[in-house]
């Protein structure tokens, strides 16, 4: 991708991120909503089954099993909601042209190898032609979770003090 003037390279710290309006905030909840749900069914299906076996006369079960089985799902499900409620620091609209995975692969003692992913994407903001490059993105639910093509308008929300999310600007 060509542009008419070289933009100038903004670390993620000094990019500046305009608050959101009421509308962008409603659509990122709904979509971090949505993202969660099997997640949260599961919490709710573990906690329900938990309840029934502490109230079915299972009262002999240790003070663990009842924390394992009542309270855990209570509170992964309260943090499961704070992620999608909580507020982020603001949005900007810009364009992604440049979107990489780095794979790490991990062996352990018996053989298994487990595999985790950082997702980085590099946003310009046309408006004031400044290019933020690497952004580390925590959750990309702009493309389905596949790859940003260059050129997409997307939807940058920073969640955290080096923390984004990429959504799709439509």
């Amino acid at each position: 991708m060509s542009y008419p003037m070289e933009p100038r390279v903004v670390p993620p710290e000094e990019a500046v991120f305009y608050p959101l309006a009421p509308e962008q905030l409603k659509k990122i909840r709904k979509k971090g909503l949505t993202s969660m749900i099997g997640p949260l069914v599961f919490m709710v299906f573990w906690g329900v089954f938990g309840f029934l076996m502490v109230r079915n006369g299972m009262s002999r079960l240790s003070l663990i099993m009842k924390l394992c089985f009542v309270v855990l799902p209570i509170v992964l499900i309260l943090g499961l909601l704070w992620k999608v409620y909580r507020k982020p620091a603001g949005g900007r609209y810009g364009t992604a042209y440049y979107y990489r995975v780095i794979e790490h692969t991990h062996t352990d003692s018996d053989g298994n190898t487990t595999r985790t992913y950082d997702y980085y994407v590099s946003v310009l903001f046309e408006d004031t032609n400044e290019v933020v490059p690497d952004l580390h993105v925590e959750n990309n639910t702009a493309f389905g979770g596949g790859g940003i093509p260059d050129g997409a308008k997307v939807f940058l929300v920073k969640t955290g003090r080096n923390s984004f999310s990429v959504y799709n600007a439509d």
